[in-house]
């Protein structure tokens, strides 16, 4: 079996139980687990802060308690979230949830998770429209302070300029090889379906279980998918595709 099968194997059984995956992760790290979803944390900011950031996407199921909150038409990840959340899935699982507010759907997302599961505290994080402008990303950045204080609060711990770039640093290169992955699928339109296949694997091991595999941080595991796929292609150098 290959180092790539291995990886795809292991992160497949990670996706398949991944709140075996965060509870073994907090052993390991003896850290305390902040759910952020859809992925939109900012994570940097809850690594930074000392605590293990796990993406929430929910999963496909029948929505009965939930229903309280949402008509059957709403958001399903929406939905999904917070039947988890109301039927205890989440309980000494999760120190807090970081709620993004940048559509409607999650305008009242975070207030239902509030109602709904008081004992988990939500960090809303609101994303402006316009954030290329100097006043949204003022507001922008007044936003992530205020999510950064209350990530503070939960531990106890500082989040001190070096641990912000320390992890800032550790996600743009988890984040790195799926641009790569875009790149090679724009040149080699065949390998799209082997990558979704694999990159997909690969991520749902890691962002959905927590941690992924021990003793591999989440941006080595994704580049052996990426780096895998290119060497079965001949190692080829990436060029722009030409046009025009």
């Amino acid at each position: 079996m290959s180092e790539l099968d291995k990886l795809i194997s292991e992160l497949a059984a990670t996706a398949r139980n991944t709140r075996e995956a965060v509870r073994k992760a907090k052993e390991e790290t003896g850290k305390e687990a902040a759910g952020c979803f859809l992925g939109f944390g900012p994570e940097e900011l809850a690594d930074a802060a000392g605590l293990l950031p796990v993406s929430v996407w929910g999963d496909d199921r029948e929505i009965e308690k939930a229903r309280r909150y949402y008509p059957a038409f709403f958001c399903a990840p929406v939905q999904q979230m917070l039947e988890q959340a109301m039927g205890g899935e989440y309980d000494g699982l999760l120190s807090a949830m970081i709620m993004p507010v940048y559509c409607d759907a999650l305008r009242s997302a975070g207030q239902n998770f509030k109602t709904a599961v008081p004992h988990i505290p939500v960090i809303p994080v609101v994303y402006p429209a316009n954030r290329k402008g100097r006043s949204g990303r003022e507001f922008l950045a007044s936003e992530y302070r205020s999510a950064g204080k209350a990530l503070e609060k939960i531990t106890g711990k500082k989040i001190t300029e070096k641990a912000l770039q320390d992890s800032i640093e550790v996600y743009n290169r988890y984040r790195l090889p799926g641009e790569l992955a875009a790149l090679v699928v724009a040149e080699h339109p065949p390998l799209a379906e082997q990558l979704e296949v694999q990159s997909s694997a690969a991520h749902r091991g890691v962002t959905h279980g927590g941690a992924g595999l021990p003793g591999h941080p989440p941006d080595f595991q994704v580049s052996v998918v990426a780096a895998e796929i290119l060497q079965a292609h001949g190692g080829q150098k990436l060029r722009p595709r030409q046009t025009g």
